[in-house]
């Protein structure tokens, strides 16, 4: 004889099949007139498939909020930064005596400073260059170029613009342009090519004083193709393009002098 379920109305053939049934037909007949939410382990609510497409969505708007006003933020930030420093350098105590440009050229370039080119290239040569030069102005806190750890990547110069298309008549605190950069490497590259020079006339005489001997002149020829070499370093190289050689040494340049401001707030 058939059993039947009086829940799902079916029939069942033996009793042992149908024991196994009916717990589980009564469970899911009684939870589908009398639904329960569905709760996680800690019995909390878990949201249905609309509720929580509703929820990303408004999640979604909050933080395209969030992303809006922190740009804000930080350029309000940036604005005021840019102002107190620009504030603090024009105090009296941190006016230079020279331009920045004026400054830039008294640098030297020393024998040791060719040889690291003739060695290296002309990148560590101007490396060196500055270096040298920063270190020997160290002691004169009113030096012409900063930069600050609050204003990461910018130089600031006091300058009257003389490098660029629109100079001024007075000398200001400003941020550095990429042309001004190019052009005081471009100094400094001068003034090397200007040096070697000098260093190969020097030694084109010392050689002629000594080119009665056979074995001197062959030892002079091999200097000769040296002093080739060290033309073509002298003017760069083929190493990179000036372009990527000045973002390199901006960088470094900017890591060298960075300072930090202190005792001073942005309100």
């Amino acid at each position: 004889m058939s059993i039947y379920c009086n829940y799902c109305h079916h029939y069942w053939k033996q009793k042992k099949e149908y024991d196994k049934h009916i717990s589980c037909c009564n469970y899911f007949y009684h939870l589908r007139r009398n639904p329960r939410p569905e709760m996680d382990e800690n019995g909390v609510k878990i949201p249905t498939h609309k509720e929580l497409f509703r929820f990303v969505q408004e999640l979604s708007m909050k933080c395209e909020r969030l992303e809006k006003e922190v740009v804000r933020l930080k350029t309000n930030m940036n604005v005021k930064q840019k102002k107190v420093i620009t504030e603090w350098l024009n105090q009296k105590e941190h006016q230079p005596k020279f331009t920045f440009e004026e400054w830039s050229k008294l640098a030297t370039i020393t024998e040791n400073a060719l040889q690291i080119v003739f060695k290296r290239d002309l990148t560590e040569g101007i490396r060196h260059v500055i270096q040298e030069f920063i270190i020997e102005n160290k002691a004169n806190p009113a030096k012409p170029v900063r930069s600050f750890l609050q204003k990461p990547g910018v130089i600031y110069i006091y300058s009257k613009g003389e490098w660029t298309s629109q100079p001024t008549e007075e000398a200001k605190w400003k941020m550095m342009t990429n042309e001004e950069f190019d052009n005081f490497i471009v100094m400094i590259s001068q003034m090397f090519i200007r040096s070697f020079i000098v260093w190969q006339r020097n030694n084109i005489v010392a050689s002629e004083e000594d080119d009665t001997n056979s074995a001197i002149a062959a030892i002079n020829e091999k200097k000769k193709e040296e002093e080739m070499n060290y033309l073509i370093k002298i003017n760069g190289g083929m190493r990179s393009s000036n372009e990527k050689r000045n973002s390199e040494l901006k960088k470094w340049f900017i890591s060298y002098i960075e300072e930090n401001i202190q005792n001073v707030e942005y309100v």
